[in-house]
């Protein structure tokens, strides 16, 4: 699956996205560095764009959200109802067992996890044998956060202010390689 380069306007959000380069979402496996300012639109971008497409595709997809604190609550409750047993557990392993029996996704979308959990390692080791392509938005150094180069094709995202058109940002898209160390 590929979304195309172009414009992708999101006008209740007041902003209009310029895709400079298509984002490849296939078996080949792939990590994307989501990067740009505060209010540049990454988490807008992921679940309008993004998820959009995968939904049209029919791509299977986690998502782990910009405030983990709510969605750990969620996914206690969750695997506590399917009979999992989760006090004690913390919430690294808790993303884990959610992931184990979340279905065949291959497709991973991590809204600053880092801010919350910094085991990247640990996760990425976890999903190693199925997940083929991550979205990682990010607002802290991009060293700690280290897939394996040889298994995947490292790509940043970043996201500038192209202009003001109003009360519209647009946003140009940019995919830069390698991935910052």
């Amino acid at each position: 699956m590929m979304i195309p380069p172009g414009r992708y306007p999101v006008p209740e959000r007041g902003l209009d996205f310029d895709l400079c380069e298509g984002l490849a979402v296939s078996r080949d496996p792939v990590c994307y560095l989501v990067t740009g300012d505060n209010g540049f639109g990454k988490t807008t971008f992921l679940e309008k764009v993004v998820i959009a497409a995968l939904q049209k595709e029919g791509r299977p997809f986690l998502y782990l959200g910009q405030d983990i604190r709510t969605q750990l609550y969620t996914l206690r409750a969750l695997l506590s109802v399917r009979g999992t047993a989760v006090s004690g557990v913390d919430d690294t392993r808790l993303i884990e067992m959610w992931i184990t029996q979340g279905g065949p996704a291959d497709v991973f979308l991590l809204d600053e996890y880092d801010k919350y959990l910094a085991d990247f390692g640990r996760l990425f080791q976890h999903c190693d044998a199925f997940m083929r392509t991550y979205f990682i938005v990010s607002h802290l150094d991009p060293a700690h956060i280290r897939p394996d180069p040889g298994k995947f094709r490292l790509r940043r995202l970043h996201f500038e202010l192209k202009n003001l058109d109003g009360a519209v940002k647009n946003i140009r898209i940019r995919q830069e390689d390698p991935w910052p160390r």
